[in-house]
């Protein structure tokens, strides 16, 4: 396998200095994505794993499912950018045909002034997805309670850009300038979580309060298998009055790979083998979580729900490097290799292995409110739920963000067998969304499709978003 000379955001600012050229995050299930990400008090079954457990015992008594691979897995992807749309990525780094041949565009000055506004205030890129392998539930009743068990694997890529590095790409370095890639921070993740889950009633300590008061717990064990992160990055290039450039590099950067893949550092000799990849990577690293969540129905039109979700975290040992960088240096002349190269040094990190990091998981609180409409006004063609959610991460993991972030859901059934549901979302890392999925539950077998952007779905090359999600379940 190919040297993995530089980590990711490294890899981007030195390929600048020669070229002109170069994450609550994501979807869940297919029901709650097309409500706009709303799931705290609306997830049901195997879809309350992960969310709030203590939706584990909404469920009938007597009652098992499970969701697998057939008819198709539960899947969501999503990817895009918040500063640039498709189509403006097309234009600026796609290149255009002469002659019958593509090629780089050459970029006018109109071109390089939009340009340099899309990114006037940075921008963040994300990309990932998730997969479930195999899930199931099942509820004995109030008393004995409700059991659950996942496998899930998780991929995310988020890229933080600077303004600074288009500015230094398009301008150069003219004498005064400067240029700092303070903010630019490169997240990558990709691991497994097995999730084993319980739930059970204690309406009976509330004196009749409630009509239904759950409390549920999950503990996931997790396999960590490639790991990239920055830490820190406030490094600055500057150009003096005689053109040389004083360059300060403040830089620390992690990452670990699972031995299976073949990654080799540049700074490691050590022969690691080819890459081989298969369904059960060595870990690179292993973790521990836990979700504790409650749940009360009112009465059977108001639920209420609380979770806090992923405390914990993951302690990668396995081909751990460290890129750290925390000196200046004056170049006179940039022609010189031994000079480049230690600009290079400078702006990256001296790489070298460590014993072990540390990463925490994905904290964040949630909460939740729904009302059955139809139950409320009486007649109503079919059933509605509307539901509204609050998530509040406790740090930037990917799949995460300390931006607050709101969500308003709802399910429309005409027909039991035909759901339509649709719901907005604010905040967080996501911003605003409109999303719209639909189904067909056949009683034992239940189908969805949703888009959590369905907006950016009709705007084509004009959305700079885009993420859908699917999946299945049977129920007994």
């Amino acid at each position: 396998m190919k040297k993995l000379k530089l980590i990711l955001a490294v890899l981007l600012f030195t390929s600048i200095l020669s070229a002109q050229s170069g994450g609550s995050v994501g979807v869940t299930d297919a029901i709650s994505s097309s409500m706009g990400n709303t799931y705290i008090t609306n997830s049901t079954g195997v879809y309350s794993i992960g969310k709030n457990p203590a939706n584990l015992m909404f469920s009938e008594d007597n009652h098992f499912e499970f969701a697998t691979v057939l008819p198709f897995p539960n899947f969501g992807v999503y990817a895009g950018a918040d500063f640039m749309t498709f189509e403006e990525f097309n234009y600026y780094f796609g290149g255009e045909e002469v002659n019958g041949e593509v090629q780089g565009r050459y970029l006018t000055d109109e071109d390089k002034t939009n340009l340099k506004n899309l990114f006037e205030e940075g921008g963040i890129t994300t990309i990932g997805a998730s997969i479930n392998y195999f899930s199931f539930m099942y509820k004995a009743d109030k008393d004995i309670g409700a059991f659950g068990f996942s496998i899930s694997d998780n991929f995310g890529f988020s890229f933080d850009f600077p303004a600074g590095i288009v500015d230094l790409a398009l301008e150069g370095n003219p004498i005064g300038s400067v240029y700092s890639f303070d903010g630019a921070h490169v997240r990558a993740s990709y691991y497994r979580d097995y999730t084993l889950s319980y739930a059970r009633e204690f309406t009976d300590l509330f004196d009749g309060t409630f009509e239904m008061f759950s409390v549920g717990l999950s503990m996931k064990i997790i396999q960590g298998f490639a790991y990239i992160e920055t830490e820190r990055m406030n490094s600055s290039i500057e150009t003096g009055p005689n053109s040389q450039l004083i360059t300060k590099g403040d830089v620390l950067i992690h990452s670990a790979f699972s031995s299976d893949f073949g990654v080799e550092y540049d700074f490691d000799s050590t022969d690691v083998g080819e890459s081989n990849v298969s369904p059960f990577p060595t870990p690179a690293g292993n973790g521990f979580g836990v979700d504790l969540g409650f749940a009360a129905k009112l009465d059977d039109i108001w639920t209420f729900g609380l979770a806090i979700t992923d405390i914990g975290s993951i302690n990668f040992t396995e081909r751990v490097a460290e890129y750290k960088s925390d000196k200046a240096l004056i170049l006179e002349d940039i022609s010189n290799q031994e000079e480049r190269d230690s600009l290079s040094e400078v702006l990256k990190g001296e790489g070298s292995l460590v014993d072990e990091v540390s990463s925490a998981l994905p904290t964040a609180l949630r909460m939740g409110a729904s009302a059955r409409i139809d139950k409320l006004v009486g007649q109503f063609p079919g059933t509605l739920l509307v539901a509204l959610d609050y998530n509040q991460g406790f740090n930037n993991k990917i799949r995460n963000s300390t931006t607050p972030r709101f969500s308003l859901g709802a399910e429309w059934r005409p027909f039991a067998s035909w759901p339509i549901r649709t719901g907005f979302s604010f905040g967080g890392r996501d911003g605003a969304a409109w999303s719209l999925g639909t189904g067909v539950d056949f009683g034992v077998l239940e189908m969805n499709i949703s888009a959590f952007r369905f907006g950016n779905l009709l705007a084509a090359n004009n959305a700079s978003k885009f993420s859908v999600a699917f999946g299945s379940r049977w129920k007994f």
